[in-house]
């Protein structure tokens, strides 16, 4: 079965929030400080990438490991 990928910006506001991460098969990335968006939301990304300059990403670190 295909999955659902999602990519995460610092913008998002929890839009169709129910329809991510629902399979095994679903991918979520984050960009940049939609780290940060996705954790207000009790998301756990599978990638993230970006510079990080718009956020502390040592705050986060042992999130993603």
């Amino acid at each position: 079965t295909e999955g659902l990928c999602t990519i995460i910006g610092a913008m998002w506001d929890g839009e169709c929030q129910d329809q991510i991460g629902t399979k095994p098969e679903d991918l979520l990335l984050c960009a940049d400080a939609g780290l940060w968006s996705a954790h207000r939301f009790g998301l756990k990304p599978d990638l993230v990438i970006g510079d990080f300059d718009s956020m502390q990403i040592e705050e986060h670190t042992s999130e993603l490991q």
